[in-house]
Formats: C-alpha cells, structure tokens, sequence
C-alpha cells in the first residue's frame, strides 16, 4: 500500500466498496451453518471474510444476536466466597476440583443452569453478585469484580485450564504474555470448565462485559473453523520446529537459477549461496553430487557453469546440492530420539501408538517431521472444541466463521490498550470542568505517566474490569469525574475515591502534576476492597487440612 497512487488507493476503496455492496444482499440468503465443501458459495463468502467490512458483517450478527434473545433472562443472585479463593491463591495451591477459586465457584452455581440466561441483552447483568463476608451492594461493580477476578485466576496457576505459552514460559520471542490450554486438561470436569469458559465468552459477546485474556490466534482461529498455520504456533513457541528446521539443513537442495537472476546470485567464501538460497550452507571443500548421479561438482565447477549461463550457453543452472550427512550418519545423530514430543505443558506424548519404542531414522525422518508438525497444530484441539461448544450455546456459532480471529478476540476480550482519546469523549464532569488545571493533570497522567497496566488498574479502580468497549456506542455509561467538596482547604491531603458501580471517580484539586500522578498510583494499587469498612463476617474458611489434589 506504501507504494501505490492515491488514484490506485481510491481504485481499491470502490472495489472493496462495490463487493460489500452486492456481499451484503447475499449473506442473508446463505446457510452459514454448512460444514466447509458443502457449499461452494458459502466457502468462497467465508475466504473473503478480511475483505468484509465490520459494518457489513455487524449488521447481520447484530440481528442475529437479538433473534436468540432470551428476554428477561436472569441466574438471579450467585454467593462467592473471595477468602476461600484468596487463601488457596495463597497457599500456592490449584483449583484442581473448581471448588475454592471464584471461577469454579461460579461455575458450581451455574454451570447445570438453563443455558439461555445467558443469552441477555447487551449491556444486562446475567447475575447479582454477592461476596461472602464482604460490603457492597451489586449495582453493577461487583458483577465487573466478579468477572476480571475469574479472568485474573483463568491466568494464574489457581485453575488448571490455561497456562503460560512456551515463549513466555522461556522468555523468548514474541507474545510472552499469551496463555493457551493446558493440553493436559483432558477430564470431564475440566472440559466441562472450558465448555463454561466458552459460554463466559459468548456473555462478553452479548453484554459487552468484555473478559481480560490474553490468548493466542491458535485458540481463537479454533473458533471460527479457521486453518491453524505454522506460524500461529510459532507464534507462541519459537522453539517448537527447532528441530526440524535442524534436519532440514541436511537434507539435500535442489538449486535453480533463471538466467534472469544469474548477475545477483553468487558464492561466498564459504559456498554458501546467496540471495534467494539464503539458507544453504555448505562448508568450503566439500563434495556437492547430484542426486542419483556421481557427478562431483567443486566451487571452480560452480562457478565455471554460472559464466556459460551468463554466454547464454545455458538459460538456467541446475544444481542439487548433497546433505550435510550421509544416512548412516544421521541414524548415529539420532539414534537416541523416538517419536515422543514434550508438549507446551512440559509433558511427553508419543507421535503415534508406541512411539516411545520407535526411533527417529534416514527413512522415517519425514513421517516424524509431519507428525511433529500435525500435534503442534492440534495440541489444544479437545480444549478449544470445549470452548467452542459453550460459545456455540450463547451466540449464533455459525456466523462466526464470517469474522477474522481478530475480530472476534476484540468482541470478546476488546483491545489491550486503552483508547485514552475514547475515554475523554465519554466523559462526564461534575463539579468541575474539562479545562480546570486538575482535570488536565489527570488526562496528561493517563496519557503520558501511566503505562498500559496501570492503564488498567485504574480502569478497574473506576469500573471493575480491566478493558474498554471498543467502540464509543458500546460505553453502557459515561465515565463521570467529580469534584471532592471535602478537599478543598487541603486537596493533596485526600485520596481519589473510585465507585465501580457508577463508573466514576472523585478527584481533589491537586496543587501540581506530582502530587496527583502520586496520589493516582498509590490508590489504584492498594485501594482494591469493595468496602474497607465492613468487616467479615460469618466466613467458613479452608482448613489447613483441606486438600485439593488432583
């Protein structure tokens, strides 16, 4: 795009416009419930899906999703104990059972409920929220709690559904802050804790009370019927083909060379070849032979055939190049490697059926290597299907195959970064105005001082959930700032007061930027209780004897 015209730009503007155009009068007339081969015309609608615009597509998914409407639907009132949570949290320990964390404890309560009190309406709370032992009433802020404490234990080592991906497990590569499936998650109760999760997912959808993860396109491609790439794996496991890209450099190379490109490719000092062949490397004296012949071909030869291409003796140079080992010689390389794999949760898991007994050779290496490359693909296919099933019992599963991974990550999870310009055009002022001196600190904190985690922390400190809806229609509220009356002899003596339930924060008039960005930090990193002066009570804690094994 960097390259093109504006008059090629505008060019491809009105084609994609004149395709959503005639797109947008076919997609009702489709049966996106067809499996992929059964309709040519769905599948060929389906591959256009990043050529679709989001208003083109939100129209019939916006439909679709008040068609399934379960009006006035409601789980009424759910009792989570946050100090069985938190002691196990402590304690170092795993919700192996769904019993102790404020996710499985939902997840007792609701799981065998009819399904269709999850499908409310957008902006409804799907329950009230009551924690054990704890102040507050649920006008809202408790649900939102409630929500970004089950997405805070999803990631973390308290439940046993998502774990750390490789590259961040090693801290290597990009996406360290992904989480995947635990492939080792493979129990009724804990599909069933993913099928939850799923429909967790599909209540985001619909209520827009978005969820804090963080996952990878391999989980999200899993749900929309999208092809699994290499890359996506290698986007979470760097490491993951390591080995095969080491086989690949011995096996042999087939080197073509048009006469076209002959002036821009050439040998180094070590024969390797460069330009288009980058990845050769063959070490300086040794033998080059063709396959099936005996033919020895030296850097002199070499070289000798790329000036008879360029006399036009030849109009292309053919050259295979042999393996950097022989066979008998890979076979002692590898003679200790069977067909197991250690899986992204460190575990170890045959290829095929007795694979532990079965060992990596010359003959068999590509078998490996495919097999290798089908369980990276698939590793987290039982737990995304779980996934799958739960958010196919809240939303119309099958228009989902018309948006991108991307797409339906943002209408589950919305953006990691917060939208600072966003938020500024959805708020409120009380008591004070948008151009007093304290109210600009405030914004020239939020975009300059915070980075993206206290971003969130404050947005949990006002709202009670870590992400903003995406788009300004979305905003169930404005955010409202209000004045702090009792501060005003004194305004850096007081703290900002945050109320959940009402999307709003009170702010003293701070004397400079300082003291504000001081007062900000220390409040949305320490002041987290609902209602700090309402003491427990009546709380069954966890005895020490409690156990939880898995």
């Amino acid at each position: 795009i960097e390259n093109c015209t504006t008059s090629e730009l505008q060019v491809r503007l009105l084609t994609l416009q004149l395709l959503n155009r005639y797109i947008s009068a076919l997609l009702p007339m489709l049966n996106f419930s067809v499996k992929p081969g059964m309709s040519p015309l769905t599948d060929s609608v389906r591959a256009l899906r990043t050529l679709i615009f989001w208003s083109t597509k939100s129209t019939l998914w916006s439909s679709a999703l008040e068609a399934t409407m379960s009006k006035g639907a409601n789980f009424g009132s759910v009792s989570i104990n946050r100090f069985r949570a938190n002691k196990l949290r402590d304690r170092g320990k795993c919700d192996f059972q769904g019993k102790r964390s404020c996710f499985g404890q939902l997840f007792r309560q609701l799981n065998k409920m009819d399904v269709s009190n999850f499908r409310i309406e957008k902006g409804k709370r799907a329950w009230r929220t009551k924690f054990l032992g704890e102040g507050g009433v649920d006008a809202g802020g408790l649900y939102r709690e409630l929500i970004y404490c089950l997405c805070k234990e999803l990631q973390s080592k308290q439940l046993p559904l998502l774990i750390l991906c490789p590259n961040g497990r090693e801290q290597i590569g990009q996406n360290r802050d992904k989480w995947v499936p635990n492939p080792s998650s493979t129990s009724p109760l804990h599909l069933a804790m993913f099928e939850f999760l799923g429909k967790l997912m599909g209540l985001a959808i619909r209520t827009l009370s978005l969820l804090n993860l963080d996952l990878p396109s391999i989980v999200w491609k899993a749900q929309i019927g999208a092809e699994i790439e290499i890359q996506d794996v290698v986007d979470i496991d760097r490491l993951s083909f390591k080995l095969i890209e080491n086989m690949k450099s011995m096996e042999p190379r087939h080197l073509e060379i048009p006469l076209a490109k002959i002036d821009f490719v050439s040998f180094n000092k070590d024969l390797r070849v460069t330009q288009d062949v980058r990845d050769l490397e063959i070490r300086k004296g040794s033998r080059i032979i063709e396959i099936g012949g005996v033919e020895v071909l030296t850097e002199a030869a070499a070289r000798k055939l790329l000036q008879e291409a360029k006399e036009g003796k030849n109009d292309r140079i053919s050259i295979c190049f042999a393996g950097r080992v022989t066979p008998e010689q890979f076979n002692i390389a590898f003679s200790e490697t069977q067909f197991i794999i250690v899986g992204s949760d460190q575990r170890e898991r045959e290829l095929v059926p007795g694979g532990r007994h079965r060992t990596l050779t010359w003959e068999n290496r590509r078998e490996f290597c495919k097999r290798i490359v089908d369980y990276r693909k698939n590793e987290f296919k039982e737990q995304c299907a779980a996934i799958r099933r739960g958010l196919a019992c809240v939303v119309p599963y099958a228009l989902l195959s018309l948006f991108t991974w991307n797409e339906l990550e943002v209408q589950v999870c919305g953006r990691s970064q917060m939208n600072v310009d966003l938020l500024q055009k959805m708020t409120k002022y009380k008591g004070c105005n948008a151009s007093d001196r304290h109210i600009q600190f405030f914004w020239q904190i939020m975009r300059n001082r915070f980075d993206e985690f206290e971003k969130a922390k404050f947005l949990k400190f006002v709202w009670g959930r870590a992400r903003l809806p995406v788009r300004a229609a979305d905003f169930e509220t404005h955010f409202t700032i209000n004045s702090l009356p009792a501060s005003s002899r004194n305004p850096d003596a007081f703290m900002p007061i945050g109320h959940t339930c009402f999307f709003s924060v009170d702010i003293p008039a701070y004397t400079n930027l300082n003291i504000m960005h001081k007062r900000l930090l220390y409040a949305i990193t320490h002041c987290e209780a609902i209602d700090a002066d309402y003491g427990p009570q009546n709380i069954q804690a966890v005895g020490d004897d409690d156990s939880d094994d898995e």
